[in-house]
Order: C-alpha cells, then structure tokens, then sequence
C-alpha cells in the first residue's frame, strides 16, 4: 500500500518501537537485525504457490493508480484490530497521495515507463518523515516469477513539525514474485499475487530489517499487507515489531 514501505506500509510504519530515539521508522520499510520469520505473509499462514507459466506481469497493472477510499483493518503487534479509513487521491499528473488515518502518509508517483515509487513518507504516530533520493521503488515496471529487483536510495529523517533532521542513511531493498493464492476481499474470491520485499535501512543512530509481503489483484490493486520489522537502536537495544493490514471496503 503501501507498503511499507511501508508498510509502508506503511504500509506501516508503527514498527520497532526504538522509544529511546523515536526513529524505529517502521516505515513497514525498513530492514537489518535479525533474519526475518518465515511464517509472516500478507494473509497469515496461507500458502502461496509459485507461478512459472504467465508472461511478466506491469507493476501498474498490480497497482492501478486511481483514486479510492475505503476502510482497512489495521492490526499491530497482535493488538485487536481497529478498522481505519483510508484514501488514494491524487496530487497532480502522476503523483499520489495514500492516507491511512492516523497512521500513516505516503506520497507515490508512476514513471513514465510505469514504475511506481515513494519519494516521501510520513508516519504520523511518530511525527516523522522521511524522504528517498532517489525515489524508493514499491513495484517495478516488470515483475515475473524468480526475477529480484534490487536497489537503494538516501534516506533523510524529519521532524514533521518543523521539519528539522533527525537522522539520514541508506535503504537498500529487494522485491520479488512469491507467487499467487486465492484471497477473498470486497473484489470477490480471486487470485492476488503476492509481491514480497526486503529492505535494509543503516541509519548513524539505528538500522532495521523489514519484511514486507503485500497482495495485489491485477486491475484491481492493493487488499493486504503484512510487516514484520526488527531494530536496533545503538547496536545496543533491539526490538520487533508486526503489523497486519486487510482490505474490507
């Protein structure tokens, strides 16, 4: 959605909790202390199987940028869930903003050739943002089965008051095709395929290890996301963090 990357999420970003420093940046995006669970999807516990036989598949065409709202239900940490607005609305040609309220902001564009990117995100919880030079890829312009993505972008960490810097560094991340599962959502019983993306985020005062799995029906879009996020403040304290996202409307 996001994401997180985000996710994001962010889609999400209410990740590991680095209370000290307030910089967890949990962007559901970030990665780096710890392998990650192998039991974490985007829909649970539910396999997904592999697909070998269909041509490569138009990031666009999985995340179709048009404007929608609805309500999510959002899950951290394995709190009861809350049922969330949201909204995709657009800013200018090409440019989007998603909103999940009181969580999170991320501000999305599609490149001519049709890569979608986030150049800024904003988590509301923690009253920061941060920005991506260049923009950080959340799905390429092709996307196939055993093709991974790699890429990095800089990183700046603001104060969303002021605007002050509170911290810069590198995300380098990876996506891939896990492959598909059938998922029921408000489009009907229908296969989502499940993009899944790594990132690694060195920042001078903490670095994070990000899981992102996140399903898309083609045409139709974002329905669910999970995030598993471990951080290390300090290289002294570590702390994890799990969010769940799901579609209803």
């Amino acid at each position: 959605m996001l994401s997180r990357i985000r996710s994001i999420p962010r889609d999400r970003f209410s990740w590991a909790r680095a209370g000290a420093v307030g910089l967890s940046l949990s962007l559901g995006l970030v990665s780096c202390a710890g392998p990650p669970r192998s039991d974490v999807s985007a829909s649970g516990r539910q396999a997904v199987q592999p697909i070998h036989s269909v041509p490569p598949i138009l990031g666009s065409k999985l995340y179709p940028l048009k404007e929608r709202s609805g309500h999510i239900e959002y899950r951290v940490d394995g709190a009861p869930p809350r049922l969330l607005p949201y909204r995709l609305e657009p800013l200018g040609p090409s440019r989007w903003r998603w909103t999940l309220d009181s969580v999170r902001v991320a501000y999305i564009s599609q490149t001519d050739e049709g890569t979608i990117v986030i150049d800024r995100e904003e988590e509301l919880s923690k009253g920061v943002s941060v920005e991506y030079q260049p923009a950080l890829v959340l799905l390429p312009q092709y996307i196939s089965q055993g093709l991974v993505v790699h890429g990095s972008s800089q990183m700046v960490v603001r104060n969303l008051v002021d605007g002050t810097v509170r911290d810069r560094g590198l995300c380098s991340y990876t996506i891939q095709l896990l492959g598909a599962q059938k998922v029921t959502s408000p489009f009907g019983t229908r296969d989502a395929y499940i993009i899944k993306t790594i990132r690694n985020i060195k920042l001078s005062l903490a670095s994070s290890l990000v899981l992102i799995e996140v399903g898309y029906i083609p045409h139709r879009g974002w329905i669910m996301e999970g995030i598993q996020e471990s951080t290390r403040v300090l290289q002294l304290f570590e702390a994890k963090a799990y969010e769940r996202l799901r579609l209803i409307d």
